[in-house]
Order: structure tokens, then sequence, then C-alpha cells
């Protein structure tokens, strides 16, 4: 018996390190990828033709009528992506208010072909009936500008490991998320072009708001024949 005992002991030895190289290299490969999309996260804030940076999941989450909809709804639209919660005191007020400014603008420019797209990170608060007092008070109507809530667990993950932004519980009582103040500009293949951070700074909102203004009249006119 402690002959075989001791036959196995260098294959398990093998076998162990073998595990941890393989998951050493997993690991490895997820941080050059996270880390791939945190420098084009970072670049995009420059200007110039907003090239792809990555392609979005599919994803079909709630909308303020109660209805499904998700990427598919979305396709061939360029659109512009938005994350809040209705009882946030903080940014989300300062965010919503551009999301606001550039619905005027596009029905200024009559750019009825893109939308809008607002996902509660606080889903099991803002369910359809808090969506529905949100819009109402925010003018957004169907199909421009939809807002959207869902399961907790894929809502949390798609702006995590779809949209590559933060979101996590606060210890403030008051505003018990704390997230991203981005807005996030996808194309018709759902592929993120540019992201436009901090919007809940006055400065830096008034700068991304041009620069989007110029990628919508790019990707429009590279779409269009």
């Amino acid at each position: 018996m402690s002959f075989m005992h001791g036959r196995w002991i260098p294959r398990l030895i093998v076998i162990v390190v073998a595990a941890a190289c393989v998951a050493a290299t997993v690991l490895l490969t997820k941080v050059a990828a996270q880390r791939h999309v945190e420098q084009k996260l970072a670049a995009s804030q420059t200007d110039g033709f907003p090239e792809v940076m990555f392609d979005l999941p599919d994803f079909t989450l709630t909308n303020q009528l109660g209805e499904p909809f998700g990427s598919i709804d979305l396709r061939g639209h360029l659109w512009i992506a938005q994350f809040f919660y209705s009882r946030c005191t903080t940014i989300c007020p300062m965010v919503t208010g551009q999301m606001a400014r550039v619905k005027q603008f596009l029905d200024d420019q009559q750019l009825d072909d893109v939308r809008m797209v607002s996902i509660t990170v606080d889903p099991e608060h803002d369910n359809v009936d808090k969506l529905v007092e949100y819009a109402h008070r925010m003018n957004a109507q169907l199909p421009q500008w939809a807002m959207l809530t869902g399961d907790k667990p894929a809502i949390w993950g798609l702006v995590e490991n779809g949209f590559h932004l933060a979101v996590s519980e606060s210890d403030d009582p008051n505003n018990p998320i704390a997230h991203s103040a981005s807005l996030v500009l996808v194309d018709g293949e759902g592929r993120v072009r540019r992201c436009y951070h901090e919007m809940n700074v006055t400065a830096q909102a008034q700068r991304n708001f041009e620069l989007l203004a110029n990628d919508l009249a790019a990707l429009r006119g590279k779409e269009q024949p």
C-alpha cells in the first residue's frame, strides 16, 4: 500500500503544478485583457474619430412599459447609455440632467434614429412603476429613451463585464450604491465607441457634450451612403 502511495505522490505533484499553471495563465490573460480595456477607456477621452473599443454582450432587460427590451431592439441604432438609480441624490441628478440635454440636442437636430438608454443599478427598488414615474419626470418616451430594470446580478454583470465600468455597494445609507458617472456611445452593431467620463463635473460635461455631438455626426456620416 505504501509503495502505491509513493508512486502516486509524484503524479499528484505534477497534476497540482499543472493546474496552478493553467490557473495562473487564465488569470494573467484576464488581467491583460482588463488592462487593454482600461487603456482604451482612458484613450477614449481624446479627440478624433471614435474607433471601436470593444463589443458589448447581448442583453435583455425590462423597459418602463414592462416590456422586454435589449440589445436586439438597439440594432442598427447609435445609442447612448447611462447608469442611474431613482433614489440617488449625488451624481445621478447631474448625469441624468446631461441625458436630458442630449435628448434636447437630438430633438433640435432631428436625430430621430439615435436612441438613449438609462439602466438602473438598483432594480430591487426601481421596479417598472418607479421607472414610469422617473421617465415621466424626465420626459423619457419610447422609442427614443428607454429606461430599464431587471435582475440585479444581470445588470451589475453588464455594467462591470460588459461596459467595464464600476458599480458597488456603498456605506452611505442615503446613497447605497456607488457607480460610474459616465455616458457611453454604442454603435448599431453593439460596439462601444467612446466613454464620456465625469459627466457630473460641469466643465468636463461641457467638453464631453461637444465631443459627443461631433462623434454622432462622424458616425452617422460614415453609416449613411
